[in-house]
C-alpha cells in the first residue's frame, strides 16, 4: 500500500531525525549532507516538498556568563557534533548571527544580551524509497538527507556598560531595565519612536554609556558598535524583512535543518557500510572546545593589550606572540581535523588519536595554556614597570644601551650624566617568545618533541618584577635615585639623570658616571654619601690666630675616594638658632678634607659637612656642637683651677664627639652630689645664668611607645624587681601644657640638691610635649635629698577640648603591659596649672580617674604648677568631686617659673629666690609625705582597664552590627525584587502546554478469516491483511518482509490475527522553550527564596548579637560603677540615645534602617527591664547591691543584665 511504503513524519522522523543549527549555510530540502565533514552535497533539487507557515518570534534577554562559552553554544542550538567541527576547523568561518560565538567577555564591563529568533516558514519533504535510492547515484559520500528546513533569522545584541565610575550591581540593574524595555517593545512590535519615548532625559543620558555589538543574519558588514536606539532599529528592520509575504515564498535564510540518515532508507545490506558514521565522544569534544576557547581568549587578550598599550616597544612582541599562538592553533586544528575526520568514517572507529592531540595541547612545554597565560602576565607586569619608569619627572628613561649612548654622544651643554641601571624586565618573555617561534619554524605537525631544558629547573620561576622582595629592592633604588634628583635640581644645567636597563643576565642595580660620552666610573653601588668621622681641632699657641673677639677651629673629616670629581661644603650657624640660615664655606681643592672656621668668643656653633660631587650633593653629616675655648663659668668667685686643668681646657682632643665641650673637673673630695652630676653625668646644653645641663640617661626601651630612662650612672635595667619600701613609683597625669615635664625637672633638681646660687640647673625631659609614656628612674645615692630611689612616670597630656590624650591607649597599655615589672604604685599625681581652670575641667578629671580602681583613692594627689599668686584650680577640682583621702582633700603647689630663672644679682632676685625656697619647702613636704605612703596594688586597676576596653569593643561591635544589619535588610529587599521578577516571567510562560491531534500505533483486530504479517521488533504491519483458511499453517511461515523501513530478520515476523494501525487522537504537547524558561525562572525563584531565607536567618542572628553586645555593655558599665574610681559611663538607654542622635545627625545612606533597629533595641531594653524589675533593698548602697553582699542573693543589676543577655544568647556571646 502506498501509505505504508512512504516515509511519513509521524513514523520514523521522531526517532531518527537530527535537528541541527544551519550556521548561515545555504540548506534546502532535498540536499544531501556529509555528516563526517559537514559538507552540503547538491543533487538535483527537483524533489517535492510542502511548506508550512510558522510566523513565530521569540525575544529573550540574559545576563553575562564570564568565561562560560558553552552557554553560547546552547543559545545558538549547536550540539556536540558541530562544536567539535568548529573547534577542529572543519566548518569554515562563521557568518551571520553565528558570529556571536566569537564575542569575547571583557572583565571591566557589565554585559547583558538580547536574543531575537524569528521563524518564517518550514519546508518538509515526503520521501519515497525508490526516489531517494535512485538519486544517490554518484554521491557516495552522503550520509544524510535534508528532509526539513526552518527559515527565518536570528540576532544577538550584546549590551556593555563600562565599570569605570559605577558599581557592577548598579550597571547590571541599569542594563536589565534597558533589555526588559527592548524585549517588551520588540514583542509588541512598537516603532522606534515609541521605544525612545520610554526613556526620559535622565535615562537617555545614561544610555550614552551603553554600547551594543550586534550579530545578526543578513548583516553584510563586520561587527561594529551601535547605540541602543540604533540596535533597536536594526532589530525592527530584520523583523520587517522576515514578515514580508514574498519572504515566505522564497528560499531565505536557513536557521535549523532536519537530517535523516540514509542508512535507514537504503535497505541493501551490501551498501550500508558506505553510509555508516560515528560521533566523537562528548567528553573529548568538550576538552577540544575548551582548549580552542582558551587559545582564542589568549589571542584576544594579546590583541587587546596591543591595542591599548601606549608603548610601541611592547606592540612588537605582543604581535609576535599573537602570531605564534595563532600558528600553533592552526597546527592544533589541522591535526585535530585530520584525526576527527578519520574517527567519523565508520561506526567502528575510536578517539585515541584525538585524545593524544588533546593531551599534547594541554601539556606542550611551550604552548600549554598556563604557560601562555603566564607569558601575558609577565608582559603586563613589564608594561606596568616600564610605564612607572617612563613617567618619572626629571629622569629620562631609555629602553636600551644604544639609545643611551646616542643621547650621551649628542650632548653639548651638560657635561656630566648619572645613569641608574636596573635589571632588564623582558629576559623571560623574550626567551619564551624566541623558543616558540623557533619551534613553530621547525615543527611540521603537533608533537611533544620539544624539551625545554632551561625551564625544567624553574617551572615556577618568576622575573624579578613579579617577586615582591626583588621588586621592592629595585623600586627602593629608583626612589633613592628620584630623591637624589629632587635634591639636586639646582644642577639641571650641568648634570643629566638617566634610567635604563642593564645588559641581559645582569642582576642588581648600579650607577654609572659619564662625562659627555666618556665613562668615568661604573658599577657604583651607592650615591654620594655624607662625610664621616667629623671632628674639630684647636690650633696650638704657635700657629693660633690672635683674634681677641673670635675663636678659630679646624674642621676635619674622612671621605673615601669615589673615583670622580668632588669637593665639600661646610655649613655652620650659631647653636640653637633654628630660624637662621646656614652659612657656607666650600673647599677649593678637589678631595680636600679640612677647613678653618672662626666664630665669636664665648659662643657655640653647629657644624655639618656634605660632599659636593659632579653627580650631585650628598646628605649632610651629623651636626656637631663646638664651644668657645674661654673658661667656663661653672665655678664662680674663688673657684680654683690647676695647671693640669688649664692644659685640658686649652687642648681639645682630636677625636670626634656628637656634642663637643670641655668641662672643668674639680679635684675636691667633698663636692656635692649636684656638682658631681654636673661634671660627670651631664652635658652642657645652654650657657647662661645659670647654665643648663642635660642629664645623661641610659634608655631601656620596651617598645616605641614605652621608654624607660635610668638617670645618672649606669644601673641595672628595669627587669630588676623593685623593693616596695626602698623604691617609690609615682605617675604624673594631666592636661597638655600643665607643666608635667618641667615639674619632673624640678623634682630631679630637688632630689640632686641643686641650690639657688649654683651656676647650673639640670634638665632631664628633652621634649616639651611628651608623645610616649616615659619613666625616669633615679637610684638613691648618698647626698641626695630623699632616702629612697624613685621612678617618675611621665604621660602624654590630655586634650583640653576632647578630654582624652592623643595617645590614650598608650597609658592603658603601659598599666597592663606584661613586660613591665610594675604591679604597684605609690602616688598618682594629677598635675594642673594653678592659673588654668581649663586644665581641671570635669571631663579631664574624669578621664584621668577612670583608669584606676577604687583602692587607689587614698594615693591620688593634686599637684598645682605655676602657683605664684592664686590657685583657683583647687576650687575647680573640689567642684569636680576630686577624690579626697581619708584625712581630707590635700594638694601640693609648685612654681615652675623659677626653676630656670636667672640667678644673677638683679633687683628682683630676692623674689625669685624667695619663690625658689618656697618650692624647696613644697618639694620637701611632698617627698616626706610620699615616704609615708603605702604602695597600692594595680591588679584592680588593670581589671578596670580591661573592662573598659571590653566596653569600647562592645560599642564598636554594635556599630559594626548595625552595618551588617543594614546590608542584610538591603539584600532582603533585593531578593524580594528578584522573586517578583521571576514570578512575573513564570506567569508569562506558564502556558507551555498545547493540545494537538496526533497519530498513535494501536492493535486492531483483523476481519474474520484475515491475518496480517507483523514485525515484533518494529511493532509494525509489514504486509496487509490477507485471507487465510489455515491460520495454523501461516503461523509457521517465516519469510523476509519487503517493507522499506523494516530491517529486521524473518525470525522477528509472524502472521497474526490483528494488525498495527495509526489511530488519530488528541495529545498534549509542550513548548520546550517556554517550559525551559518557566523551569529556569522557577529554579531561580527557588534559589532566591533560599537565599532570602538564609539572609533572614542572618538578620535574626545579627539582631541577637546586637542584643548580646548591648547586654555586655550593661554588664561592663555596672562592674565599672562598682570597681572604678570614676566609672565615667552611661546607662544602656543613654548609649542608645547617643547612637540614635549621631545616626540621625549624619543621615548617611540607610540611616532610617539604623534608627529602626536602635528603636527596637531601646524598646526591648525597656520591656525586659519592666518585666524583671526588682525593688532595691533598703539600706544598701548601690555598690553593695551590685556586689550582692546580701547572703544568698545575686546582684540586682547584674541579674537583670544576665536575664536580658540569656534571652538572646547565641554563639560566643
Amino acid at each position: 500500500m502506498a501509505n505504508e511504503e512512504t516515509w511519513t513524519r509521524c513514523d520514523v522522523m521522531d526517532r531518527y531525525v537530527i535537528k541541527m543549527a544551519a550556521l548561515g549555510r545555504p540548506f534546502q530540502v532535498g540536499d544531501l549532507y556529509n555528516y563526517r565533514n559537514d559538507n552540503i552535497i547538491l543533487p538535483d533539487r527537483d524533489s517535492k516538498w510542502s511548506t508550512e507557515i510558522v510566523s513565530k518570534m521569540q525575544v529573550q534577554s540574559f545576563g553575562s556568563d564570564p568565561g562560560l562559552s558553552y552557554t553560547k553554544w546552547e543559545r545558538l542550538g549547536i550540539d556536540e557534533h558541530l562544536r567539535s567541527s568548529i573547534a577542529a576547523g572543519i566548518i569554515g568561518q562563521l557568518s551571520g548571527s553565528s558570529r556571536y560565538l566569537t564575542d569575547r567577555y571583557q572583565p571591566g564591563q557589565a554585559t547583558r544580551t538580547v536574543a531575537l529568533r524569528m521563524e518564517s516558514h518550514k519546508d518538509l519533504r515526503t520521501v519515497d524509497q525508490e526516489d531517494v535510492a535512485s538519486g544517490l547515484c554518484g554521491f557516495n559520500q552522503a550520509t544524510h538527507l535534508v528532509v526539513g528546513v526552518v527559515y527565518g533569522a536570528q540576532a544577538y545584541c550584546v549590551m556593555t556598560h563600562d565599570l569605570a565610575n559605577v558599581e557592577e550591581e548598579e550597571a547590571e540593574e541599569h542594563l536589565s531595565k534597558i533589555t526588559s524595555k527592548m524585549e517588551i517593545a520588540l514583542t509588541n512590535g512598537r516603532h522606534l519612536d515609541a521605544f525612545v519615548e520610554q526613556f526620559d532625559d535622565r535615562q537617555a543620558e545614561h544610555l550614552t554609556r551603553v554600547k551594543c555589538r550586534l550579530y545578526a543574519d543578513y548583516q553584510s558588514h563586520s561587527v561594529r558598535e551601535y547605540c541602543v536606539f540604533e540596535a533597536y532599529k536594526h532589530f525592527l528592520q530584520l523583523i520587517q524583512r522576515i514578515q514580508k509575504p514574498e519572504y515566505q515564498n522564497s528560499k531565505g535564510n536557513a536557521i535549523t535543518v532536519m537530517l535523516f540518515p540514509l542508512k535507514f532508507i537504503v535497505a541493501s545490506a551490501g551498501t550500508l557500510e558506505a553510509f555508516e558514521y560515528r560521533d566523537v565522544d562528548v567528553d573529548v569534544v568538550i576538552r577540544c572546545c575548551r582548549i580552542s576557547d582558551t587559545l582564542n581568549r589568549i589571542m584576544a587578550t594579546a590583541d587587546e593589550a596591543t591595542r591599548t598599550t601606549g608603548n610601541r616597544m611592547h606592540r612588537v612582541p605582543l604581535r609576535q606572540f599573537h602570531d605564534a599562538v595563532a600558528g600553533y592553533q592552526g597546527k592544533f586544528q589541522e591535526s585535530l581535523k585530520n584525526e576527527m575526520l578519520k574517527a567519523r568514517q565508520n561506526a567502528k572507529g575510536d578517539d585515541q588519536e584525538i585524545e593524544r592531540i588533546v593531551q599534547i595541547a594541554r601539556s606542550h612545554p611551550l604552548f600549554k595554556p598556563p604557560r601562555l597565560e603566564q607569558w601575558l602576565r609577565f608582559k603586563q607586569s613589564e608594561s606596568d614597570m616600564i610605564e612607572k619608569m617612563a613617567n618619572m619627572k626629571e629622569i629620562v628613561f631609555f629602553a636600551d644601551r644604544i639609545q643611551l649612548e646616542r643621547e650621551l654622544a649628542d650632548t653639548v651643554v651638560r657635561n656630566f650624566a648619572l645613569v641608574l641601571r636596573i635589571p632588564t624586565v623582558d629576559d623571560e618573555t623574550n626567551a619564551m617568545l624566541e623558543a616558540m617561534r623557533d619551534h613553530l619554524g621547525k615543527c611540521v605537525e603537533l608533537t611533544l618533541d620539544y624539551c625545554d631544558k632551561d625551564n625544567e629547573n624553574k617551572e615556577d620561576g618568576l622575573p624579578w618584577h613579579m617577586i615582591q622582595s626583588k621588586r621592592k629592592q629595585v623600586l627602593d633604588k629608583i626612589r633613592e635615585f628620584a630623591n637624589h634628583v629632587q635634591k639636586n635640581k639646582h644642577l639641571e644645567d650641568q648634570l643629566q639623570f638617566f634610567l635604563t636597563f642593564d645588559d641581559p643576565g645582569q642582576d642588581g642595580c648600579h650607577y654609572s658616571v659619564y662625562q659627555a660620552d666618556n665613562l668615568l666610573k661604573d658599577n657604583l653601588i651607592a650615591l654620594p654619601h655624607p662625610p664621616n668621622d667629623l671632628r674639630v681641632n684647636y690650633p696650638t699657641k704657635d700657629n693660633a690666630i690672635d683674634l681677641k673677639s673670635s675663636d678659630v677651629v679646624r674642621v676635619l673629616w674622612n671621605y673615601q675616594d669615589v673615583g670622580y670629581p668632588h669637593h665639600f661644603v661646610v655649613e655652620y650657624r650659631p647653636k640653637g638658632s633654628c630660624d637662621k640660615s646656614w652659612m657656607q664655606r666650600k673647599t677649593t681643592i678637589p678631595g680636600e678634607n679640612q677647613t678653618m672656621i672662626s666664630f665669636p668668643t664665648g659662643s657655640a656653633i653647629e657644624i655639618r659637612v656634605a660632599a659636593d660631587t659632579c653627580i650631585g650633593r650628598s646628605d649632610f653629616s651629623n651636626v656637631i656642637d663646638v664651644a668657645s675655648t674661654r673658661r667656663s663659668d661653672l665655678h664662680k668667685d674663688g673657684a680654683h683651677h690647676s695647671t693640669k686643668e688649664d692644659a685640658i681646657w686649652f687642648n681639645y682632643p682630636s677625636y670626634a664627639r656628637l656634642f663637643f665641650s670641655i668641662r672643668s673637673r674639680c679635684q675636691s673630695d667633698n663636692r656635692r652630689i649636684a656638682e658631681t652630676f654636673a661634671l660627670e653625668n651631664s652635658i652642657l646644653m645652654h650657657r647662661g645664668k645659670p647654665n643648663i645641663h642635660l642629664l645623661n640617661v641610659k634608655e631601656n626601651s620596651i617598645d616605641g611607645d614605652f621608654r624607660w630612662m635610668d638617670v645618672g650612672p649606669s644601673r641595672p635595667s628595669i627587669c630588676t624587681p623593685f623593693n616596695r619600701r626602698d623604691h617609690k613609683i609615682i605617675m604624673l597625669m594631666g592636661a597638655t601644657g600643665s607643666g608635667k615635664s618641667t615639674l619632673i625637672d624640678g623634682m630631679i633638681n630637688y632630689i640632686l640638691g641643686v641650690q639657688w646660687n649654683d651656676p647650673f640647673r639640670f634638665q632631664c625631659v628633652g621634649e616639651s610635649r611628651t608623645s610616649s609614656v616615659t619613666a625616669y628612674t633615679i637610684r638613691h645615692q648618698d647626698g641626695m635629698c630623699i632616702p629612697y630611689s624613685i621612678t617618675i612616670i611621665d604621660t602624654p597630656g590630655y586634650d583640653k577640648d576632647a578630654g582624652e590624650p592623643s595617645d590614650s591607649s598608650k597609658i592603658q597599655r603601659f598599666l597592663t603591659h606584661q613586660n613591665i615589672r610594675i604591679d604597684h604604685i605609690h602616688a598618682v599625681c594629677f598635675v594642673a596649672a594653678s592659673n588654668d581652670v581649663e586644665s581641671t575641667m570635669p571631663h579631664i578629671v574624669d578621664s584621668v580617674l577612670s583608669l584606676f580602681g577604687k583602692e587607689v583613692k587614698d594615693n591620688i594627689r593634686l599637684l598645682t604648677t605655676f602657683a605664684d599668686v592664686a590657685y583657683p584650680v583647687v576650687d575647680t577640682c573640689s567642684a569636680a568631686t576630686f577624690p579626697a583621702a581619708s584625712t581630707g582633700f590635700t594638694y601640693n603647689r609648685f612654681d615652675n617659673s623659677v626653676l630656670f630663672a636667672c640667678n644673677e644679682d638683679e633687683d628682683d632676685v630676692c623674689f625669685d629666690q624667695l619663690f625658689w625656697r618656697m618650692d624647696q619647702d613644697n618639694f620637701r613636704a611632698f617627698f616626706d609625705h610620699l615616704e609615708k605612703m603605702n604602695a597600692k596594688d594595680l591588679g584592680s586597676t588593670r581589671d578596670v582597664i580591661q573592662r573598659r576596653l571590653l566596653l569600647d569593643q562592645s560599642l564598636q561591635e554594635i556599630e559594626r552590627g548595625l552595618e551588617v544589619y543594614l546590608v542584610n535588610v538591603e539584600n532582603i529587599r533585593m531578593f524580594h525584587r528578584k522573586i517578583k521578577e521571576y514570578g512575573d516571567k513564570m506567569e508569562a510562560n506558564k502556558n507551555f502546554t498545547l493540545e494537538k491531534t496526533d497519530t498513535r500505533r494501536l492493535k486492531v483486530k483483523c476481519r474474520r478469516g484475515y491475518v496480517s504479517y507483523n514485525c515484533r521488533r518494529c511493532r509494525r504491519t509489514c504486509e496487509g491483511p490477507i485471507r487465510s483458511m489455515n491460520f495454523d499453517y501461516l503461523r509457521g511461515i517465516k519469510k523476509q518482509c519487503s517493507h522499506v523501513f523494516c530491517p529486521c530478520p524473518a525470525t522477528e515476523h509472524e502472521y497474526q490475527s490483528w494488525q498495527w494501525r495509526h489511530v488519530a487522537h488528541r495529545v498534549v504537547t509542550t513548548d520546550a522553550e517556554m517550559k525551559a524558561e518557566f523551569e529556569s525562572n522557577s529554579n531561580d525563584k527557588l534559589t532566591t527564596e533560599q537565599l532570602l531565607e538564609h539572609c533572614q536567618n542572618e538578620l535574626k542572628m545579627t539582631k541577637a548579637k546586637l542584643f548580646c553586645f548591648l547586654a555586655r555593655v550593661g554588664s561592663s558599665c555596672l562592674l565599672l560603677e562598682a570597681t572604678a574610681l570614676r566609672a565615667n559611663t552611661l546607662s544602656l538607654a543613654d548609649y542608645l540615645s547617643l547612637m540614635r542622635s549621631r545616626v540621625a545627625e549624619e543621615s548617611a545612606p540607610g540611616y532610617v534602617t539604623r534608627l529602626e533597629i536602635l528603636n527596637e533595641l531601646q524598646q526591648s531594653l525597656a520591656r525586659d527591664h519592666h518585666e524583671n524589675k526588682i525593688v532595691q533593698p533598703a539600706g544598701k548602697s548601690p555598690s553593695a547591691i551590685c556586689h550582692g553582699e546580701e547572703t544568698g542573693s545575686e546582684p540586682y543589676e547584674l541579674k537583670f543584665v544576665e536575664t536580658f543577655a540569656n534571652s538572646f544568647a547565641i554563639g560566643d556571646c
